[in-house]
């Protein structure tokens, strides 16, 4: 029997050209969990930059994060997120 992995959303952001995903990709690279985007049905590696292309770019995304993230690195990330407006 396979255990179905429980995510946890970090945030939404907004990732509307390339200065914004080399941003976000400085940012999210210095953290050790794995996080993914989402839109829609397609979910990516968010660090990585040909999984980010693929999306559409034009509407938001979510950021989530497998449930055994510790949640003091998940509240850095959001203020880092925050701080750096997306």
């Amino acid at each position: 029997m396979e255990i179905a992995n429980i995510y946890v959303n970090v945030a939404k952001i907004n990732l509307s050209n390339l200065k914004d995903i080399d941003r976000f990709l400085q940012i999210i690279n210095k953290y050790f969990s794995k996080y993914y985007l989402e839109h829609e049905a397609y979910r990516v590696n968010a660090k990585s930059v040909l999984g980010i292309m693929s999306l559409d770019l034009s509407n938001d995304l979510k950021l989530i994060c497998d449930c055994g993230t510790p949640e003091t690195e998940i509240t850095q990330l959001q203020e880092e997120l925050k701080t750096n407006k997306f």
